[in-house]
């Protein structure tokens, strides 16, 4: 799978890929969008979150190469959407019970696709940390998250360098 394609994929999985980004790059990535057996009107007309599930759908299980987000590149893309994820908490553009939502998916997708369930290591103490947060009240207990998040975030970092 094109590495753009897996990238949205997994944003789509992880639900935080937008209308705006499925469109983009629907219109750059023609022949890979007619292949997911999705038209044009069903962009314009399915909910989000309802795209977002059919659209991962289709384009993880019509992959030719059979991506795996176990791979270099999953692992890659993964981390570079947890990052981006980090970013968008810590500036408040999300809801940390937003953010652990994604975060938990992202880790029973990689569970329920790796040989042995092995724990993604890259996701740190996030299990813990979101455990802390409260569904009920948005910014109850999410010092340690923010902690959790920046050590990943600067982790990553480096690691990038």
């Amino acid at each position: 799978m094109e590495e753009s394609a897996a990238r949205l994929a997994l944003r789509c999985r992880l639900a935080v890929a937008t209308r705006e980004e499925i469109l983009d790059w629907a219109n750059r990535h023609g022949d890979a969008f007619e292949q997911t057996g999705m038209g044009w009107d069903e962009i314009h007309a399915t909910g989000l979150g309802r795209l977002q599930t059919r659209l991962a759908d289709q384009m993880l299980s019509r992959s030719q190469d059979g991506f795996r987000i176990d791979s270099e590149l999953g692992i890659r893309l993964c981390k570079e959407i947890l990052c981006a994820e980090i970013v968008r908490l810590h500036r408040k553009e999300i809801l940390p019970k937003e953010f652990c939502s994604s975060m938990m998916t992202l880790e029973a997708y990689y569970l329920d696709n790796t040989p042995g369930r092995a724990y993604p290591y890259f996701l740190g103490d996030l299990y813990n940390a979101c455990d802390w947060c409260s569904n009920d009240d948005p910014q109850y207990n999410t010092d340690y998250l923010l902690e959790e998040t920046q050590r990943l975030l600067d982790e990553h970092s480096r690691a990038r360098s």
